[in-house]
């Protein structure tokens, strides 16, 4: 499995000197200096993330809400959808972006809505598939799983859950969680989470590609809140996460199409 491209941040100006080609660990957030608007009111609607907990994608969670002008859309890191107010739009989700991407052959894996109709439920209403490059994977608001092609992961339904994201070197975060109610559904995870913070939010499931030649295999993992916030109200929360990216990791690496993972602090995760 191809490992994610890293974040860039930017950390001062001028040419990095010394410093070019050094790794760089993230393990203090950088802080962005604040952006100063004027109070001209030119109204835009753009999409607003949520640190909201969801179980279903798209995930994070995109709103959209009326700014006074680009430049606080921009301060508060929001996409600008059009000109104007939001009107009937305000606050309901946005599931999908209109704009063009370039001409650029750099593919990646998503996961996204495939139109499936369904009788009975549950539904496997998505689908693992190839994007031309990151724009289109991004205008579709699918989750992102590889950054090439899906390969043998082409077309696989998958229910609506948020995808675990398999990487080489898990992030790391100051943020205890206990993980509490864990059951295993066929390739989908529910797990309860118990956590300290400001108010409830999402947390994604990175596992680490980097199996553990035990019998059976086992893998770290790491649960990643949206935010590192210092506040001491406990909150406990409901998730559901997508396994399938994991299971397509092992088989790829032990060339069988079942096995078993004991996922490190959840459980065993049979296939």
């Amino acid at each position: 499995m191809n490992p994610r491209r890293p974040k860039r941040s930017f950390l001062s100006e001028g040419e990095c000197g010394e410093l070019e080609g050094q790794l760089y660990y993230d393990e203090k957030p950088v802080e962005e200096e604040p952006i100063a608007c004027t109070k001209e009111y030119n109204p835009v609607c753009a999409a607003e993330t949520s640190i909201e907990p969801c179980t279903t994608l798209p995930c994070p969670v995109m709103q959209h809400k009326t700014f006074g002008n680009p430049c606080m859309a921009h301060a508060a890191k929001a996409r600008i959808v059009q000109e104007g107010e939001c009107g009937k739009l305000e606050g309901t989700p946005v599931t999908q972006f209109e704009g063009a991407c370039p001409a650029v052959v750099d593919p990646v894996c998503g996961k996204a809505p495939a139109g499936i109709a369904c009788i009975t439920q549950p539904c496997p209403t998505h689908a693992y598939k190839t994007f031309g490059n990151g724009c289109e994977a991004s205008l579709a608001r699918a989750a992102v799983v590889l950054d090439d092609e899906c390969g043998t992961l082409e077309g696989t339904a998958a229910f609506a859950e948020p995808p675990v994201t398999v990487v080489e070197k898990l992030a790391t975060t100051a943020k205890e969680v206990k993980v509490d109610k864990v059951r295993f559904d066929g390739d989908r995870l529910f797990v309860t989470l118990g956590y300290s913070g400001c108010d409830e939010q999402h947390f994604d499931l990175q596992v680490s590609s980097a199996f553990m030649e035990s019998y059976p295999v086992q893998s770290a993992t790491a649960f990643i809140p949206a935010v590192n916030d210092l506040c001491l109200a406990y909150f406990t929360t409901d998730f559901a996460y997508d396994l399938i990216p994991l299971k397509h990791a092992y088989q790829q690496a032990y060339q069988q199409e079942s096995g078993e993972i004991v996922l490190r602090g959840i459980g065993s995760y049979k296939f």
